[in-house]
C-alpha cells in the first residue's frame, strides 16, 4: 500500500496540519475550511513496478501453482527444531552486504543482536525494519518461541537472501540452502518471503 496525500494549496500556513496515520487506517480527511488535507491509502502495482524495474532483462516468468505441496510434521513442533529463512536482505555487520540479484545467501547467527543486523533490499522501505528487523526478519520472536518451549529450538543460524529474478540461480540457490537446513538438522523452517 502506499499513501496518497492532496492538500489544498490555496489553504494559509496556518490552517495547514501534520498528520500522524494510525494502523490500518484507509483514509482521513484533517484540517479546517478552508483547508483540508484528504490522505488515501491505494494499492502499490506491485508487478507493473518490478516489470519497470527489470526491463532490459527478459521478462520474468512468474510462477503458478496449482497445488501446494504439504509434507506434515513428523513430530509435535514442541520437539522441532526451526529455521528462520527469509528473503528480506538481512546480514550481519562485517558479512559483505547484499547487491543487486545477488545469487547468494547469508547465515545469520541466531544469537545475532538486532542492533548487529544489516539491510540490503531493492524491493521494499527500510525504515520499520531499521527499528523493529523482527517485522521481516523475526529472529528474536523465534528465540522466544523457543525459551517458551512452543518450539523445540531454533537452527545454529538464519538464512537470508535476496530474489535474483532468475529461477536458474534461484533454484540453485535453494539446493545450498537446503543443504544448509540438513546441515543444521531442521525439523521445519519459518519462511519469511519479502
Amino acid at each position: 500500500m502506499a499513501l496518497q496525500i492532496r492538500e489544498d494549496a490555496e489553504a494559509a500556513p496556518a490552517d495547514r496540519r501534520v498528520l500522524r496515520l494510525a494502523p490500518r487506517a484507509r483514509e482521513i480527511t484533517i484540517g479546517r475550511a478552508p483547508a483540508a488535507v484528504e490522505v488515501r491509502i491505494v494499492p502499490i502495482a506491485y508487478i507493473p513496478r518490478t516489470r519497470e524495474r527489470y526491463s532490459k532483462y527478459k521478462p520474468y516468468r512468474w510462477v503458478v501453482n496449482h497445488e501446494a505441496p504439504w509434507t506434515p510434521l513428523g513430530k509435535p513442533i514442541r520437539e522441532c527444531r526451526v529455521a528462520l529463512v527469509s528473503s528480506g536482505g538481512f546480514y550481519v555487520a562485517g558479512q559483505p552486504p547484499f547487491v543487486d540479484a545477488d545469487p547468494t545467501f547469508r547465515l545469520v547467527p541466531m544469537d545475532t543482536r538486532s542492533e548487529d543486523l544489516r539491510i540490503f533490499h531493492h524491493g521494499y522501505r527500510d525504515d520499520d525494519p531499521d527499528r523493529d528487523p523482527n517485522c521481516v526478519f523475526p529472529i528474536e520472536r523465534l528465540r522466544d518461541l523457543a525459551a517458551t518451549g512452543e518450539i523445540g529450538g531454533v537452527a545454529e543460524a538464519a538464512v537470508s537472501f535476496l530474489m535474483s529474478y532468475s529461477p536458474r540461480l534461484d533454484m540453485e540457490r535453494a539446493t545450498r540452502i537446503a543443504t544448509e537446513l540438513r546441515r543444521m538438522a531442521v525439523d521445519a523452517a519459518l519462511c519469511v518471503p519479502v
